[in-house]
């Protein structure tokens, strides 16, 4: 089973890509010490594209690995595909799917 759940806060602001069906968010989150590649789809990555820098979230999802080329050396990247998230600073307290 490839399901995790991390509580954290935005850190930076989040970029979207796309449009339509199509639309991908990308955003990074700090959660304890660390720091998480959180991506997002379709309506939630709207949703996560609305969240501003340091606003604290629950995020359930999987994780994605990936790599590609860059001045002719791969990188390899992990990030976390969010399947449910929850603005724990809004005044809806719902997970959102």
């Amino acid at each position: 089973m490839n399901k995790f759940m991390i509580k954290g806060e935005i850190y930076g602001e989040p970029r979207l890509y796309g449009g339509g069906e199509k639309t991908v968010c990308k955003a990074l989150v700090k959660a304890d010490k660390s720091y998480i590649n959180v991506t997002a789809f379709g309506e939630l990555s709207r949703i996560l594209y609305s969240t501003t820098k340091g606003e604290s979230i629950d995020i359930e999802g999987r994780i994605q690995s990936g790599s590609y080329e860059k001045d002719g050396k791969k990188i390899y990247t992990q990030d976390l595909v969010v399947e449910k998230f929850k603005n724990r600073g809004s005044e809806l307290d719902e997970w959102l799917k």
